[in-house]
């Protein structure tokens, strides 16, 4: 009885706190108490407002996963950030050829011909394979200038990755001022 008087007026106590802990040391007798118990002896924590108890060692190894899993999700997303930016880097010289071509090339070339994409601004077609931008960026220089071999294609006016594209074969789209479209494949651009 007096054991119970004490919990009652230890829980009346600890609602500010929300939690109790319930000790029990190595003779076997238990008390509780507002603060930790001693390392040495087994402890649970007790949730004066829904009644739920769980053991601190319990309690700790939740925290301590809850943790590594925080971490894992942070190490992840570093990962997804860099590898963006490794194809972002990779598109980008690649673009730098592009624009030399066509400036080198006005009569060839409109100057939004191939306009370059960006990692975070993808069209649609294009976010699906964003772990092949540069590869992307290559193939359509390489399938506008295909375009001009051709000769009936006079000026390159547009340049896009086609919703044609699947997994393992990417397909360009090239309009041309004379009206002309062309659908190169991978594996001819790569030929």
């Amino acid at each position: 009885m007096k054991k119970q008087f004490i919990f009652l007026l230890l829980c009346m106590s600890a609602s500010a706190h929300a939690e109790i802990y319930k000790c029990t040391d190595a003779t076997g007798a238990t008390s509780y108490q507002q603060k930790p118990c001693l390392k040495k002896d087994d402890s649970y924590a007790i949730d004066v407002k829904t009644g739920t108890h769980i053991a601190i060692t319990e309690k700790k190894d939740q925290r301590l996963q809850q943790e590594l899993e925080r971490q894992k999700q942070a190490v992840e997303a570093r990962k997804k950030q860099l590898l963006e930016q490794q194809w972002d880097e990779g598109a980008r010289a690649e673009q730098s050829i592009t624009q030399v071509l066509i400036q080198n090339n006005p009569k060839k070339f409109s100057i939004y011909a191939i306009p370059p994409y960006r990692i975070k601004q993808l069209p649609p077609v294009a976010q699906q394979f964003k772990h092949r931008l540069p590869e992307i960026e290559k193939l359509r220089r390489l399938a506008a200038q295909k375009a001009l071999e051709t000769k009936r294609c006079i000026r390159v006016e547009s340049d896009e990755l086609s919703p044609r594209s699947k997994k393992t074969e990417l397909v360009v789209l090239v309009d041309c001022s004379s009206g002309e479209s062309f659908y190169f494949n991978e594996s001819e651009l790569t030929k």
